[in-house]
């Protein structure tokens, strides 16, 4: 076999739309088709007839350099509409082949389903922006986006380190530099300091693998140029901890500000099944500098970084809660893959909070039309309010609201056991649980505060996992209100507000 046999296979993967074809000595050729292998239907091939095909296929120092070191990685490209990243090794003295399929033409932002801050990177002229996720994830692919979004749309040098080169580009109003680890180069980190000398305006960094190619890629972006790079990580988070971890723990204090200075944005990301097809589609999860990121970071106070992608506050940051729950709300994904992807499914929401229908009664503006203020038929003033959740950041939280809503007096329990014996001793006049409250039955618990405060306790719910069949439960409970969670839990506020009579639409 030649190499005429190897391009009908990658022809063949072309055709299934695959994103890898995979080569093993004695077996099929094997697809990657959106996420899973597909044994093909075509003969078995050996190991001579693979060896044959790889050899066919590469210069003469290529293969002295694969018999040396027993691996290599290179480029290929022979059809106008594809290019190929094809890794040659060893399997039990056998050769495997696994080659990765690059269309030639570049997706729009839509098609890839690319937040529209991806945008905003482009036009950023220094700082070090890392594109985060595993392996397959289509980190390559966004990163070959952004090159060619600044290709397209400013006039600067593009100096990209690469191993290998997966696609080429062609200078457009930028003038590109392509650099390929090996043939061009010895290291990334020795690419990265030429680089500097290169008069690059955009440096890209295939992948950061260690110290020395990370310390290269931050003193780069320190020196005022915009360095874009891919990191093998599985959140936005895990992405900036894994850098700081790989310097010696001697340097983490000059890191940090390091990083506070430079760090620009990090954008995780993941391929995840779509609801209406085989295909799969991309999720994000964003981290975009602010002040108070370079805060957090200058303190390398690194756990409270979690609680900033929660914030709603900077429409450049989002979390994967946040982009899976729009990608259910479109009906893209179904909520079984938005909670079997996420890390923190009880973050995720299923439904618009604005949906939710109170189950106040009617609500009548005042009679002063200069008022924005709603009143309930009822206005209820609360002394004690017992708190039942399971997440202690989140019981933290809600105690806090309820302060801030003029509570005086505040309980707080971990479960539904606990909350009962508070009960009977306080006798609260408002009880918040938590619907995903496990140690005892929601409808038991429910009956048990009415026996022991009476019948006209005010409880409301709380939920991070809504469900359709949720308010109409919670209506037969003789619950007041049903609370989705956010990540301010500012919904709570409002619920409490009405309550009380004091809430204003007006006020944001």
């Amino acid at each position: 076999m030649n190499k005429e046999d190897f391009l009908a296979i990658l022809h063949k993967g072309t055709e299934l739309e695959a994103s890898d074809v995979h080569l093993s000595a004695n077996k099929p050729p094997i697809f990657r088709l959106y996420g899973n292998l597909q044994y093909s239907k075509q003969a078995s091939i050996s190991n001579s007839q693979l060896k044959s095909m790889l050899y066919d296929l590469l210069l003469p120092e290529q293969i002295a350099k694969f018999e040396e070191e027993k691996e290599l990685d290179f480029s290929y490209r022979e059809m106008a509409e594809y290019q190929f990243r094809i890794n040659a090794g060893l399997d039990r003295g056998n050769i495997a082949i696994t080659a990765r399929i690059t269309p030639a033409k570049i997706k729009s932002l839509e098609e890839l389903n690319l937040p529209k801050v991806v945008q905003d990177i482009a036009y950023e002229r220094k700082g070090l922006v890392l594109i985060a996720g595993v392996a397959g994830c289509g980190k390559s692919t966004t990163l070959t986006y952004l090159i060619d979004l600044i290709n397209r749309n400013r006039q600067c040098k593009i100096v990209t380190i690469e191993d290998p080169i997966e696609y080429i580009h062609e200078s457009n109003k930028s003038l590109i530099m392509q650099r390929e680890v090996g043939a061009d180069t010895h290291t990334f980190a020795d690419a990265i300091k030429h680089a500097l000398r290169q008069d690059p305006d955009v440096i890209v960094i295939g992948e950061m693998r260690d110290l020395e190619s990370m310390s290269m890629a931050i003193t780069a972006a320190e020196t005022g140029h915009l360095v874009l790079t891919t990191v093998h990580a599985p959140n936005a988070t895990e992405t900036i901890n894994r850098i700081i971890d790989v310097f010696p723990q001697a340097n983490r204090d000059q890191i940090n500000i390091q990083l506070a200075e430079n760090f620009l944005a990090v954008m995780a990301q993941m391929l995840i099944p779509r609801a209406d097809s085989k295909e799969r589609i991309l999720a994000t999860e964003v981290i975009y500098t602010n002040i108070a990121i370079r805060n957090l970071l200058r303190r390398g106070s690194l756990v409270e970084l979690r609680g900033q992608i929660d914030a709603d506050e900077n429409p450049k940051v989002q979390s994967f809660e946040v982009c899976l729950s729009k990608l259910y709300l479109k009906n893209l994904i179904t909520k079984e893959t938005a909670i079997d992807y996420s890390k923190f499914p009880e973050k995720l929401k299923f439904t618009n909070p604005n949906d939710f229908k109170s189950v106040f009664g009617t609500k009548k503006k005042t009679k002063d039309k200069k008022s924005s203020k709603y009143e309930p038929d009822e206005m209820n003033t609360f002394e004690k309010a017992l708190i039942i959740e399971q997440d202690e950041d989140d019981r933290g939280k809600m105690g806090e609201i309820c302060k801030h809503e003029g509570i005086p007096t505040i309980y707080l329990a971990p479960s539904g056991e606990q909350g009962l014996i508070i009960a009977n001793k306080v006798k609260p006049d408002l009880i918040i649980i938590d619907m995903l409250i496990v140690d005892i039955d929601l409808e038991k618990l429910c009956e048990h505060f009415k026996e022991i405060v009476g019948d006209g306790i005010k409880i409301i719910m709380i939920t991070g996992r809504f469900r359709p069949e949720d308010p109409q439960k919670v209506s037969d409970l003789g619950a007041i209100d049903l609370v989705v969670k956010t990540a301010d839990l500012r919904l709570l506020s409002k619920s409490l507000q009405k309550l009380q009579g004091t809430y204003n639409p007006e006020n944001k």
